[in-house]
């Protein structure tokens, strides 16, 4: 049943996936690993699209919409139990009301502490979901709990792993948000090798779905790679 290939996969259970232990060194391998990659413009980024875990990808970004959504009527929420069902008047109104009332720093502490278990739950789920789901033909159930394990095994690591991941999305947003076109294709392959890292390989791997090699290019062929020529 299509149902339960995307949750399952094809058999593959979470039993079955051998987890590392990982350290800080790891994180910094998968960084600097990232970093290369990114200045290869190496991308298999639509070859997802051929992957028989796609039904999967889609299950589990909807789950993460589906959390984001609920994160967002949560923080409504904190907001009407301390303002009520009125909006502020202005943003001047509103920046006032949260800095200088006791209202505004309940909200502060509480909306930062519940925040902070939706960003620990969805970094639980998700940590190497993704690019499981890429390398192994599993369901999304598969790669969630497999995330789990990893970050069960790798508490203080994974942790890390978050607050880097934070620091590298809040620099890159700073200059109008420029930054990110850098730091999102760098985490995106840094994630790819921290899995691999953290997850022992399929010693047998999928015949189906094997990501299509391409040569590694230079920067310096930018924006020359963009438009190739028959020779």
């Amino acid at each position: 049943m299509a149902e339960s290939h995307v949750l399952v996969g094809a058999g593959t259970s979470p039993d079955r996936l051998a987890i590392r232990r990982i350290t800080p060194s790891d994180l910094k391998h998968a960084l600097a690993r990232g970093i290369d990659d990114f200045v290869a413009m190496t991308s298999h980024a639509f070859d997802v699209l051929h992957s028989p875990s796609l039904g999967a990808i889609v299950a589990l970004g909807l789950l993460l919409m589906a959390i984001f959504l609920i994160w967002l009527a949560v923080a409504e929420g904190v907001y009407i139990a301390n303002f009520g069902y009125h909006g502020p008047a202005s943003v001047g109104q509103f920046v006032n009301d949260v800095f200088t009332t006791r209202p505004g720093w309940t909200m502060i502490v509480v909306g930062t502490g519940i925040g902070f278990l939706f960003a620990v739950l969805v970094l639980t789920i998700s940590a190497i979901s993704f690019p499981l789901l890429l390398d192994r033909n599993v369901g999304a159930a598969v790669a969630v709990l497999t995330s789990i394990r990893v970050v069960a095994k790798n508490p203080l690591t994974m942790a890390l792993w978050g607050f880097i991941v934070a620091a590298l999305l809040v620099l890159g947003s700073i200059p109008f948000f420029l930054g990110l076109t850098v730091v999102m294709p760098v985490l995106g392959h840094a994630t790819w090798h921290l899995y691999r890292r953290a997850v022992e390989p399929d010693p047998n791997p999928h015949p189906d779905y094997q990501p299509r090699e391409r040569p590694r290019r230079s920067a310096a062929d930018f924006p020359a790679a963009l438009f190739p020529t028959r020779r």
